[in-house]
């Protein structure tokens, strides 16, 4: 579908052209476009190379070195926090703008873990 114009838009429209292909020619835009896609092309692989020769290593469990762990007999080793109650966080009630959680387990103050589920 094509738009009519009067030849007042159509001058105007002609002259915008005119003025960006003399910017384009001016500045020497389509060489620095250019230039840049082969300087990015010439990153991407280098960034391939790099990434091939990179030897990969023993990765750290980050979550196990950085709690508390128990040992095979439900005990945590060099508890000295007293007893506490585990709890699972369950939801937010808005209305009265608190958590609700539900009691799963208990820490005793020697370090035992009980766990009591709940359904």
């Amino acid at each position: 579908m094509g738009f009519s114009q009067t030849p007042e838009q159509q001058e105007m429209i002609d002259k915008a052209l005119k003025m960006r292909d003399s910017i384009m020619q001016c500045m020497n835009l389509e060489e620095v476009l250019r230039q840049a896609n082969e300087q990015e092309k010439r990153n991407n692989s280098n960034n391939k190379e790099e990434s091939s020769s990179i030897k990969t290593e023993k990765s750290e469990d980050k979550y196990c070195k950085n709690t508390l762990a128990s040992n095979n007999n439900n005990r945590l080793t060099n508890w000295n926090k007293g007893e506490a109650n585990l709890v699972f966080n369950y939801r937010y009630d808005s209305r009265k703008d608190a958590i609700e959680y539900v009691k799963v387990g208990v820490i005793k103050s020697d370090g035992s873990i009980v766990l009591n589920p709940t359904y």
